[in-house]
């Protein structure tokens, strides 16, 4: 089983490549379409992010996780509120995991008739193996 030191290898058991996605579930405004949409934008900009960084285990496990689909497993988790959203980024992100918060500058808030268009960290995505994960989102609820 690989380890955090074993980066450059990808790992054998494709099936522990996961997306995981964890939707803010402070704001009222939230509903599940949001949420779908939020989670949509955050698996494109996984992939994007990706497929930008000169990062090559990042490409060839990205490679790995879509195989022959187009797409992997994807876990859509309740992020809580946004402090502890961006708790569980920090951690993630100070452990060397490939993770970033997606900040969406036109979220839709609506006021009567009127519909803002306000900026809100959304949710968060973290990539990688779902062995190496575990400790940092196996307490959080699917959403």
């Amino acid at each position: 089983m690989p380890t955090i030191d074993s980066r450059r290898q990808v790992p054998q058991v494709l099936d522990d490549v996961r997306l995981y996605v964890l939707i803010r579930t402070d704001l009222n405004s939230m509903n599940r379409g949001k949420a779908c949409a939020q989670a949509t934008h955050a698996a494109n900009k996984c992939v994007y992010d990706i497929r930008q960084s000169g990062d090559e285990w990042l490409h060839e496990l990205l490679r790995s996780w879509e195989g022959n689909r187009g797409f992997g497993t994807a876990v859509i988790l309740d992020g809580g509120s946004g402090n502890m959203m961006t708790k569980i980024y920090w951690n993630l992100k100070d452990a060397g995991h490939h993770a970033a918060i997606v900040h969406d500058s036109g979220y839709p808030l609506s006021d009567g008739k009127f519909t803002h268009q306000i900026p809100v960290d959304t949710c968060v995505y973290v990539f990688g193996e779902k062995s190496r994960l575990e400790s940092f989102l196996g307490n959080l609820q699917l959403y």
